[in-house]
Order: structure tokens, then sequence, then C-alpha cells
């Protein structure tokens, strides 16, 4: 009797887990997809309306989330307007890097750029659509 009702008890737990699992609470995409696969994340290019996490390493005050501009530029503290859209992640990651290195603000900077959620292609239609 005991296994039975432990039997029952985990089969309501991980329903209860997959009904959350679709909630969209939990997968919530506001006007765009989700962020790319990780191995996809790499060869990604980043473009206008992407959602991107920028991290400086033990600087804080540097780290920001921003969405890219229609003419593929970002503002970044220090740096300011920073063109990103149409490079891949690494080359994003490199580029902050570089300006940060070369501006003199910090000396061995480790920047990672992580894509939070893709642009949307939204699609407006005029006139009459038969489904």
């Amino acid at each position: 009797m005991m296994q039975l009702r432990a039997v029952r008890s985990a089969l309501a737990i991980v329903a209860f887990g997959a009904a959350l699992a679709g909630s969209p609470v939990f997968a919530a995409q506001v006007g765009g997809g989700s962020a790319p696969p990780a191995a996809a994340a790499a060869e990604y290019r980043l473009g206008a309306g992407d959602l991107v996490r920028v991290t400086v390493y033990q600087n804080p005050d540097l780290s920001l989330e921003t969405r890219i501009g229609e003419a593929g530029n970002t503002s970044f503290p220090l740096l300011g307007s920073v063109k990103i859209g149409g490079l891949v992640v690494s080359a994003a990651e490199r580029l902050i890097a570089d300006g940060l290195r070369n501006g003199g603000f910090v000396k061995q900077p480790q920047v990672s750029v992580l894509v939070l959620q893709v642009r949307g292609n939204q699609v407006s239609v005029l006139g009459q659509v038969n489904r």
C-alpha cells in the first residue's frame, strides 16, 4: 500500500513538473525567439533587435544587458556606441575587449557576450487573408 502511494506521488510530481515546463511563465518569448542553442551560438551573427548580455569579468560595473539597435549599434560604458551587429559572438567579444584594452580602461579584459533573445521576425499583412 505504501509503495503504491509513493508511486502515485512520484507520478504527480512528474506531471506537475511537465506542466510547469510548458507554462508561459517559464517559456516566455516576447516578440521573438529564445536564444540559439549553445553550438549554434558560436556561429550566430548578431543583428538588430537581439538582446545580449555583455559581461566583463572582475568589472561588474561594465556588465549589462542591451538590445542591438537597427543600425547594429549598442551603447557600452566607457566606449560609447559600438557596432556589433553583423558580427559573430566571438568577434563581438574581441571588439569590446580590444576597445577596453586600447582605451586604457581595463588591462586584460575578459569579455563574454551571451545572446538572451534573438530578433523576432514579425510580418504585417495588409488586406484580406484567406485561411
